[in-house]
């Protein structure tokens, strides 16, 4: 367990948790279970969070006042799992990358694309080569800067890290060194200002107010300078993490579990104080002098008596805030898009005609709900060949929802690989294509009440072959984690039930037209090539007892096995773990009559 500096009874009880996390390279923490503790005594300190008892601001969205807005709370569609998914870094104002634990309990990233504040698409992973946790990434420019917990270090020994980074991919990891990164301390959660010059993050370095502390460096001439701490307007005597600097680099948020709370990890805001830049600009100042105002609590609803935790924002933090929170969910979220920590967003959105013509008017006497009315809407897109690029004519596309399975639309494609389908807003909905001669692709994606007419950016690509990236552990057959992976080896938003349904879908539905279906699995290099060969075999032989349960004919299926003889080109600066997910797989050909 690693060591603190010094805790009150109160500290002692989250500090002593977190070590028994690991405290993981994004200091993913949880508070609200405590468990049993192992931790010596502490020596006492005075960490006693006080009670918030402030005002709850205003969501009301029935009564409408003189701004013409109202502000809102609501989990972000689509990103939500029932793992952990704990933060995002925009690196534009749609675009973003989000950091959540995958099955493996390893804290991974991946890129996400907004089409409205509250609905996004998960799209494919980003590796940072280095093997064990990564998250919490800030970006400027071709510059990233990532908290890892490399699997070689010690447990809670978290650095930070560089990458180049040309907006699809990180490559050339580099350590930043101490002063940054000492060896043993916790060094993780990095926050770059807008401009790139001045480095926020958490450590539980010596020298802080207790627990773990937000610091900041400069850079100079390429160099990180060593570390400020940020003072006790920041600070606290418990745990003050995950820091986030506003795009318009006057404001500070992090998260706290000292100070007046409502409970757990709170999200504080304090305003950066123009002497700050004036110490940047310099690197000369009064310390003793207070460089941000005196951190305040955002209040309630936001926080609540869970943990809120990773604010970040691509604009106005006011207007526009994001944060993951272990709070538990409405009843009608669906049970796919419910987690442990899952994310939620604040933000800004106008009166109704109604109330803006009638501001003393009021809806909620009626005693029933505000609804939101589901509109049906005209969505467009085309169904081309993954191999060739050409489009495909006649090819099947369906609409269905993701919560029941419910078919809505469905059409062909045309000449030109065109189609279109009426479906509703306010739905989380799949949309899947697929014909005779390839297999399937789906999206999944979920429309606003203001969205009339959808151009898809995102083409339906039907392979010829289909590699089912089933995410095995090295040595498991028959019992894979939830998500399959993509061809880079990380995790979708895709489960192995559901790549199995579509695949079945596709080969019943063209049963008569298919004379067999060549299943080959492959292994990793792990083993000897006897126990690869049988370890293949198996994994084929649960794939296609996975598909004779879903009403696939057996008479169907040509088992075959290649164990490790086929591995896949390892790509540069690959880690070894990243290369060996992607090497077990199961590659499906169809054979015509």
């Amino acid at each position: 367990m690693k060591p603190n500096n010094s805790f009150s009874i109160y500290s002692f009880t989250v500090s002593c948790v977190l070590s028994a996390l690991c405290l993981l390279s994004s200091c993913f923490y949880k508070v609200t279970q405590p468990k049993e503790l192992t931790c010596p005594p502490p020596p006492p300190q005075n960490c006693m969070p006080q009670q918030w008892i402030g005002i709850p601001f205003d969501t009301i969205s029935t009564i409408a006042n003189s701004s013409g807005y109202y502000l809102k709370i609501e989990p972000v569609v689509l990103l939500n799992t029932p793992l952990d998914d704990w933060g995002l870094s925009f690196i534009s104002a749609k675009e973003a990358i989000e950091t959540y634990s995958d099955t493996s309990k390893l804290q991974v990233m991946r890129f996400v694309k907004f089409r409205s504040a509250e609905t996004a698409t998960a799209l494919n992973g980003l590796s940072t080569g280095i093997r064990g946790s990564s998250g919490n990434i800030t970006t400027k420019g071709r510059i990233a800067i990532a908290g890892v917990l490399p699997k070689s270090n010690m447990i809670g020994d978290a650095d930070i890290y560089s990458f180049d980074f040309n907006g699809k991919e990180l490559s050339n990891p580099m350590l930043i060194p101490s002063p940054i990164s000492n060896s043993i301390d916790w060094d993780g959660q990095p926050a770059l200002t807008p401009d790139g010059k001045v480095l926020f993050f958490a450590s539980d370095r010596p020298g802080g107010f207790g627990g773990t502390d937000i610091w900041f460096s400069i850079n100079r001439n390429g160099n990180w300078n060593e570390p400020v701490n940020c003072g006790e307007n920041i600070n606290s005597r418990c745990d003050d993490i995950t820091p986030f600097v506003s795009a318009d680099g006057k404001h500070l948020l992090f998260s706290s579990a000292g100070r007046e709370t409502l409970g757990g990890y709170d999200i504080f805001t304090a305003d950066i104080l123009p002497v700050f830049t004036d110490f940047i600009q310099s690197g000369t100042g009064n310390l003793n002098t207070a460089l941000f105002t005196n951190a305040r609590n955002y209040g309630a609803p936001l926080n609540t008596k869970r943990d809120e935790l990773f604010p970040s924002s691509p604009s106005g933090t006011d207007t526009l805030l994001y944060y993951s929170s272990n709070q538990l969910p409405s009843d009608n979220i669906a049970i796919s898009q419910k987690g442990k920590f899952d994310l939620y967003v604040l933000h800004r959105l106008p009166f109704s005609p109604e109330l803006k013509r009638n501001p003393k008017l009021d809806i909620s006497t009626n005693n029933t709900p505000a609804v939101i009315t589901s509109t049906n809407v005209k969505i467009h897109g085309k169904v081309i060949n993954g191999s060739t690029q050409k489009p495909i004519a006649n090819a099947d596309v369906t609409a269905k929802e993701l919560e029941n399975h419910k078919v809505i639309d469905q059409t062909k494609s045309d000449t030109a690989g065109n189609y279109t389908l009426t479906v509703p807003t306010m739905k989380e909905i799949e949309i899947s294509a697929q014909n005779e001669d390839l297999f399937y692709d789906s999206h999944k994606f979920r429309l606003n009440s203001k969205d009339t007419s959808i151009e898809l950016n995102q083409n339906f690509s039907l392979p010829d072959k289909l590699f089912l990236r089933i995410n095995f552990p090295s040595n498991i057959f028959d019992n894979p984690y939830q998500n399959v992976l993509d061809s880079n080896g990380n995790e979708t938003s895709q489960t192995f039930v559901e790549s199995l349904d579509l695949l079945a879908q596709n080969l019943m539905k063209f049963n008569d037209k298919i004379k067999k279906l060549i299943l080959i699995g492959h292994t990793d290099d792990v083993g000897t090539d006897g126990s690869n060969l049988t370890l293949g075999k198996k994994r084929v032989d649960f794939v296609v007892a996975e598909l004779t349960k879903r009403g696939v004919p057996k008479s169907m299926f040509e088992a075959r096995t290649m164990g490790e003889s086929q591995p896949l080109q390892r790509r540069s600066n690959e880690d070894i773990e990243t290369f060996r997910k992607r090497l077990r797989r199961v590659e499906l050909q169809k054979i015509m009559r």
